[in-house]
């Protein structure tokens, strides 16, 4: 017995629309226009080429990305830090490889970017053109849900690779702007919470000190970290 099920167009339509709406959302952010002010983007940029941290990030916008390449911390094999990506051969795996591990730390987009499509990372004017039907690496959904997608994109899923290697690398783990609602990320987190020291940079906004302080040794696994708390994190330049 064969059992047929009408699917209408609209539902036909549905994965594409879907997809179409997150790439929008994604690009919106990328489109805004504004740009990290300098007095926080000179300090960070030193850290990073004094100490080649590695630095891994959970958003779409350009704005750490682009600034980054505008101080020279991002600039292939001639900057501090790798993103895998070659402009003339696009991504692969093994351009993460680092034969001086003095010299490179990791640019890890673990949640990708609208920028990310097939293999190529889009530069420059061509980021007017792109078209949400080409392969994309975008990670916009339920929480429950994001592992799959990061598995299923060869680019995400060499990031979460190297993210047990760039924490045994690092003394410190510093999380700033993030929410903590990332359960995937926070599992990684919480299996370092003997062996590092955590900082956490967050809004003051965000609500009581004390109500804070329990919600990160929940969500993160650390009952000793600092928590520098300010009006605006673009303040922050202590690194």
């Amino acid at each position: 017995m064969e059992l047929e099920i009408a699917v209408s167009q609209p539902a036909k339509e549905l994965p594409s629309t879907f997809k179409k709406y997150i790439h929008e959302v994604a690009l919106h952010f990328h489109r805004s226009g504004f740009e990290l002010p300098d007095e926080f983007l000179q300090p960070l940029s030193d850290y990073i080429k004094d100490t080649k941290s590695h630095v891994v990030t959970l958003n779409y916008d350009n704005l750490l990305y682009d600034g980054f390449k505008s101080k020279g911390v991002l600039d292939g094999y001639h900057g501090p830090l790798i993103d895998g990506f070659w402009a003339s051969t696009g991504f692969d795996e093994e351009h993460l490889d680092r034969h001086n591990i003095k010299r490179h730390g990791w640019y890890m987009h673990l949640h990708g970017s609208p920028l990310f499509i097939g293999n190529n990372k889009v530069m420059g004017a061509g980021r007017d053109f792109l078209d949400p039907e080409d392969e994309s690496h975008i990670v916009l959904a339920h929480v429950e849900h994001k592992p799959l997608i990061i598995g299923s994109s060869h680019i995400l899923s060499s990031y979460w690779r190297r993210l047990e290697k760039a924490f045994e690398e690092s003394d410190q783990i510093i999380l700033f702007g993030y929410s903590g609602l990332d359960e995937h990320l926070n599992e990684r987190i919480k299996l370092r919470k003997e062996e590092k020291e955590l900082l956490i940079v967050e809004w003051d906004g965000a609500g009581e000190e004390s109500d804070r302080r329990r919600y990160w040794e929940e969500k993160v696994g650390f009952s000793r970290f600092e928590l520098a708390r300010l009006e605006s994190i673009l303040k922050f330049t202590a690194w």
